[in-house]
């Protein structure tokens, strides 16, 4: 038997060049990956699975979004903050518009105590404004009547008038009638242009309520974002 002279360490064995084993838990056939992992297709742009999960993403976004519209179209001007059954004011003003704003004024006026009646009529075609005041009290028995016409002939005119009309007479509260799509945006530029109470009366509007809507979104954008004075 060879004996190894005293303190030469025993020889340890080299494993073959190319055998990739690494460690003591390595598998005797186990190599080493060569370059970068390949990629996932199935989360890249241009993978089917891919478009369809960012497809549902924006269908959900675009049904949000209209929800959002129709829902602020609803509280705007389909059912807007409004009053049927009016308190007694200083005035009833009636906005430019069709014969169902000069309907429901009669019949406030033949309700409700109010002693002035304003009536706005930026063409200058409606009655009693048009030709004999006089025809106007023979109606309206014990009310005044103020036919007015409004410098520019929008509502954005007639608030401006309502404030002239309400300093100079010296109203702290009034009733308008006005039609239902319309309310939002009116109180808003009377508000603007008089500081007092103001109750809101609608009539259905004369045109369809969606293309009404598609107006008045349209107005009443501009009244926020360009036209934020009286």
């Amino acid at each position: 038997m060879y004996l190894l002279p005293p303190g030469v360490g025993a020889v340890r064995a080299v494993a073959p060049v190319g055998s990739h084993r690494v460690g003591h838990n390595a598998q005797p056939n186990a190599t080493i990956p060569d370059g970068p992992p390949m990629p996932d297709h199935a989360h890249t742009p241009s993978s089917p699975g891919y478009r369809r999960k960012h497809r549902r993403i924006a269908c959900a976004l675009v049904v949000v979004l209209l929800g959002g519209w129709a829902g602020s179209t609803f509280v705007l001007f389909v059912k807007p903050d409004k009053t049927q059954t009016p308190r007694r004011a200083d005035a009833i003003v009636m906005l430019g518009g069709n014969g169902e704003r000069l309907v429901r004024v009669h019949q406030l006026a033949q309700t409700n105590s109010t002693p002035t009646i304003a009536i706005s009529d930026p063409r200058r075609i409606l009655e009693p404004c048009s030709s004999r005041p006089q025809d106007a009290l023979d109606q309206l028995p014990g009310k005044k009547v103020i036919c007015f016409h409004p410098e520019p002939t929008t509502t954005r005119g007639e608030a401006r008038a309502i404030g002239k009309l309400a300093a100079k007479h010296r109203w702290r509260s009034i009733i308008v009638v006005v039609s239902t799509d319309q309310v939002t945006r009116a109180k808003l530029l009377i508000g603007r242009c008089w500081g007092g109470e103001v109750q809101m009366v609608a009539v259905h509007p004369s045109q369809p309520i969606p293309w009404r809507a598609v107006y008045e979104w349209g107005a009443l954008t501009l009244a926020v974002v360009a036209r934020r004075g009286c």
